[in-house]
């Protein structure tokens, strides 16, 4: 989010019209933010949930990758 808003500054050598462009640029970008916040934090929560319903039924992170079709699961191994 904050290396998008930089980008959203004019530089020395702009003119008026792309000031008053990248202004509304800039907020539309600022009105967006608490929506974009509270959709991370909801993205969050649920992944928690879900770590912890795994963990509670004794599903470790490393059991996904045997559970795999093969090509997803050479493809997962050559990522590291």
């Amino acid at each position: 989010m904050q290396a998008i808003y930089k980008d959203l500054y004019p530089s020395p050598e702009s003119d008026p019209a792309e000031e008053d462009v990248l202004v509304q640029k800039r907020m539309e970008v600022a009105k967006s933010a608490p929506r974009l916040e509270r959709e991370k934090k909801c993205f969050t929560a649920v992944n928690e949930q879900a770590a912890k319903e795994r963990e509670e039924a004794g599903v470790k992170a490393r059991d996904f990758a045997h559970a795999l079709p093969v090509g997803c699961r050479s493809k997962c191994q050559k990522l590291g």
